[in-house]
């Protein structure tokens, strides 16, 4: 597999470093690109990575999940976690992403990694900026950072107005949620709308002020300061390849990971290659904040012998 390295400036205060992987597909598997940003003020000794997570960490997981989900549109990437570290939040009931966020903040534990798809990834955003000390890593899952146009408001909120969830999804929204080569699988497509069932009644309307309560996040994302990992489907037309490219350029330490071959729904689409882009990625974190401990763990061992002699 090739890997390259680039790197541009986007700014007269910043640059931007940045590898590209890719390589030939196999039958079979997804062919995607891994985007690593180091960003850093020029001119300045390299800033450090934040304190992140133990090895075997049991830092708690928050899953969110997206419009009219639940935890089973996670299931290619918790399976393998502890059930002890496992949390998955209720976006059912709030009609405000202000709302949701202070809820999750007011019951959440003290220090959390939040993954968040879709809708999910706007509130991770918001938990971010409001509480980034209490965030420990944050990975971001066909987001979005911009905030919806007033003008597109109206029609938003008519387009889900007393329609049943089934419909919603088969009628308005299943062209754009996979790759067109699955807009024909049945399984895929009766999965999302069974988890579209199982919602509240009302949930839609709910979730879609979610959606158009968010500010424009893209000024606060340089100080989210905690490891973060932008994952995103190649032929995603609601979260496309410019969003992407937008937050992992202004998020201090942010890996992005785009899978090929999927659309919005790439956990469902190209769970394999989901899975392994988290799995690295969360093993990356535990392992950087396992040699943090172990150097805290010394200099404290050194501190406390020097006060005994």
């Amino acid at each position: 597999m090739a890997s390259r390295v680039h790197s541009v400036t986007i700014s007269s205060k910043l640059d931007v470093a940045f590898e590209c992987k890719s390589g030939r597909s196999r039958p079979g598997k997804a062919q995607g690109r891994v985007f690593a940003f180091r960003i850093r003020p020029a001119l300045k000794r390299e800033k450090r990575p934040p304190s992140m997570l133990p090895a075997e960490s049991t830092v708690p997981v928050l899953f969110l999940p997206g419009t009219l989900c639940d935890a089973r549109v996670f299931a290619a990437i918790s399976g393998a976690l502890s059930a002890e570290r496992t949390l998955h939040a209720d976006l059912t009931q709030d009609t405000s992403v202000q709302d949701a966020a202070e809820r999750l903040l007011a019951t959440a534990p003290d220090r959390f990694i939040a993954v968040g798809f879709s809708l999910g990834a706007i509130v991770a955003l918001e938990l971010a900026a409001r509480a980034p000390h209490r965030i420990a890593a944050m990975a971001l899952i066909a987001g979005n950072a911009r905030p919806v146009p007033e003008a597109d408001h109206a029609a938003r909120r008519a387009a889900v107005a007393g329609v049943d969830p089934a419909t919603l999804v088969s009628e308005q929204l299943w062209s754009r949620y996979v790759h067109p080569s699955r807009s024909d699988e049945k399984c895929l497509r009766a999965l999302i709308i069974a988890m579209a069932n199982a919602c509240p009644p009302g949930t839609a309307e709910r979730q879609t002020e979610i959606a158009l309560s968010r500010p424009d996040n893209r000024p606060r994302l340089a100080r989210m300061d905690m490891p973060t990992l932008v994952l995103s489907g190649a032929q995603d037309v609601v979260a496309p390849e410019e969003l992407q490219a937008e937050m992992a350029n202004a998020l201090p330490w942010a890996t992005w990971t785009e899978v090929a071959n999927a659309g919005h729904f790439l956990l469902l689409e190209q769970p394999a290659a989901c899975s392994a882009a988290f799995s690295t990625w969360l093993g990356q974190v535990d392992l950087h904040q396992s040699r943090a401990e172990r150097q805290c763990a010394n200099i404290s061992t050194y501190s406390n012998a020097s006060e005994v002699s």
